[in-house]
């Protein structure tokens, strides 16, 4: 039985994390931070305290706790467990940090997997934007018209139009046949088959 979950971007601009299950695959789509992510708490000049790690994050609700998903380093700083990755991959629509921003806390184990084009931009951004360390990940380009199989979940990034360049979506298919999932599927072409 096919599961998505939304962890963000639901009532909201931006933050858009989905979580697709299927099987054994648990595969997320897209990592983004809302526009206002903690604006209830910080402000400009008040942030969460990076030394204690994801433990302010967690405790304002800000990130929902899912065992297997973080990196040891933020976990450890925060006096929390690091367990072992529990999902196969995440996928990366487009490089709008309401899609990519909350890269930086996922466990660097878990393949990451994103347009040749959008991972041009975020190594260029991560040179030239303060704040912008996403981290050491495992980064898996693709090109339009190949397709990456994640745990018996095959996986078709079509490139769609939208206000960044190599944006995609994603066709996830797993016998008898194929469903739609988000990532930037607004402009798809519903007629595929």
């Amino acid at each position: 039985m096919t599961s998505l979950t939304f962890y963000g971007g639901v009532g909201e601009i931006g933050g858009n994390k989905v979580l697709l299950e299927d099987g054994d695959a648990r595969i997320w789509l897209d990592m983004g931070s809302t526009f206002d992510f903690g604006s209830e708490y910080f402000v400009e000049y008040l942030t969460p305290r990076e030394r204690f790690g994801l433990r302010d994050y967690f405790a304002l609700g800000l990130l929902p706790r899912l065992p297997g998903l973080y990196a040891a380093d933020w976990l450890e700083s925060a006096g929390l467990p690091h367990e072992a990755p529990r999902f196969s991959a995440a996928f990366i629509s487009h490089i709008h940090f309401d899609h990519t921003n909350h890269l930086r806390f996922l466990d660097a184990a878990i393949p990451v997997h994103l347009g040749i084009g959008t991972k041009i931009i975020l190594d260029s951004w991560e040179i030239t934007t303060r704040g912008m360390d996403l981290l050491a990940h495992d980064y898996r380009t693709f090109r339009t018209g190949g397709s990456i199989d994640v745990d018996g979940v095959e996986v078709e990034p079509i490139h769609v139009d939208h206000s960044a360049p190599a944006a995609y979506g994603f066709l996830c298919t797993r016998p008898p046949g194929p469903s739609p999932t988000p990532g930037t599927c607004a402009n798809m072409d519903r007629t595929r088959k």
